[in-house]
């Protein structure tokens, strides 16, 4: 499907995974760089701040180098595999999960959600399950090793059919990217924070910058605990909303062909009942 204007890839996710990963970067090393550059001089970090905001306001290309460093900043930690990231923090969300009281069938969800990596095989078995006793479906998963691919089947499926499915998905794709950067974005922040209190330890820079830089350390540490332990949770949704819509739209095809070969017609098409599903499935809660 063709999109006539190029501005609405540009997806709100999209936005804030590049610009305000790259920003938050750019900002920590900015921070790290004007303490060292103090070193020993008995100014205090809000002075300091201070006559770096003058230079960028008096010095508006500097304002605009900072703004396309945090864009290329942005984009290279969108390029991390997010794999990566959603291996490291699995067991954040294990322990998140247990501070949390939810019901159970929640629980059995995410426990399925754990067993396994993307595309999350016990997940999408759970769920088959679920539909398979309301009678909704007979469709069967295949080997494990070929889910990756297959997950990336249902998505061209599903963007073949509706222009809104492909939407959602990049949607999907997006939110999951942005909690990815953050928790990148959140690291650099964090180790910038820590180089510089380093410093401060040995007396290379005045001691005055110690709480500016403890207080980027420390929410930098946050971000990247609440972005690492939600990330599991967030791809999981993007790949149960897929699935679910994918076997939406089988059933809808089956029935298509049932009314077809008996000569009726049918009440909707694969790609209208496609968008429906879709539309259903953003209104509703997320797991």
């Amino acid at each position: 499907m063709i999109i006539a204007n190029p501005m609405q890839n540009l997806k709100k996710y999209d936005l804030f995974a590049i610009l305000g990963s790259g920003t938050y970067v750019v900002g920590s090393f900015g921070l790290l760089a004007a303490a060292l550059m103090q070193g020993q001089t008995a100014t205090s970090a809000r002075e300091s701040l201070d006559y770096l905001c003058g230079i960028v306001e008096k010095h508006w290309p500097i304002a605009v180098v900072s703004l396309f460093l945090a864009f290329l900043t942005g984009n290279i930690l969108r390029a991390f595999p997010v794999s990566l990231v959603d291996n490291l923090t699995a067991e954040w969300f294990t322990w998140f999960e247990r501070l949390r009281r939810g019901v159970a069938e929640r629980s059995k969800f995410h426990q399925a959600l754990l067993r396994d990596k993307f595309p999350y095989g016990p997940m999408l078995e759970f769920e088959l399950n679920a539909l398979k006793a309301s009678h909704a479906t007979d469709y069967t998963i295949p080997e494990r090793d070929n889910l990756h691919t297959l997950f990336n089947f249902w998505k061209a499926e599903l963007c073949r059919a509706s222009g809104c499915a492909f939407e959602y998905t990049q949607e999907l794709e997006g939110r999951v990217r942005l909690f990815a950067t953050m928790f990148w974005a959140a690291l650099f922040g964090g180790v910038a924070g820590l180089v510089g209190l380093f410093a401060c330890a040995l007396s290379w820079v005045h001691y005055g910058w110690g709480w500016p830089l403890a207080l980027m350390t420390g929410i930098s540490a946050g971000i990247c605990f609440v972005f690492g332990s939600q990330l599991r949770r967030v791809r999981g949704q993007e790949v149960d909303n897929v699935f679910i819509a994918y076997i939406s739209l089988r059933m809808e095809m089956s029935r298509q062909r049932e009314l077809t070969a008996s000569g009726k017609t049918g009440v909707g098409t694969p790609k209208t009942q496609v968008t429906a599903e879709f539309s259903k499935i953003a209104s509703m809660p997320n797991p």
